[in-house]
């Protein structure tokens, strides 16, 4: 009988990868960046629950800081009820890009955003870092980033 090889076949440089279909049906190919198959069929195996999930990587992550969060304001506008409320998370927002701007959401880790509120807070107080650092937050919900980060991130005390 022949081993089976999980659906996995070599590319350029030995690089393993696979066939799958997305959410419309059409059939795609995803390279794993691994040249051992047990980790390339651990790779596919996550890639795959997570397409199932739909909670794979869009194409945010390669956006700054800057003009995601500047998007994710204007589009969270509309659940605003006033126009203090707009120009509250306008300002917000203007701190937040002051200190993150150019960062690539990608490559925001947890010691960006406990750097950004110990450096934040020596400023203003601790709810105000809070609710800049939540616009980053939903930003980072969004591309789907969020979640290895929410583990072990925890939102400065207020009193």
């Amino acid at each position: 009988m022949r081993k089976g090889r999980g659906g996995l076949y070599r590319r350029e440089n030995g690089v393993l990868a696979f066939r799958y279909k997305d959410s419309n049906g059409k059939w795609r190919e995803w390279y794993t960046g691994e040249t051992d198959r047990e980790k390339a069929k651990d790779k596919k195996t996550i890639f795959l629950s997570d397409l199932k999930e739909g909670t794979l990587p869009t194409k945010k992550p390669d956006w700054a800081v800057s003009p995601a969060t500047t998007l994710w304001v204007e589009q969270h506008a509309v659940h605003l009820n006033s126009n203090k409320a707009q120009r509250n998370e306008q300002s917000l927002l203007r701190q937040l890009i002051k200190r993150l701007g150019t960062t690539k959401l990608k490559s925001i880790t947890l010691d960006n955003l406990k750097n950004y509120q110990r450096d934040s807070r020596k400023e203003v107080g601790e709810r105000t870092v809070n609710l800049e650092l939540q616009i980053l937050v939903s930003v980072l919900k969004e591309a789907n980033l969020w979640t290895p980060l929410s583990k072990h991130y925890q939102r400065l005390r207020e009193p």
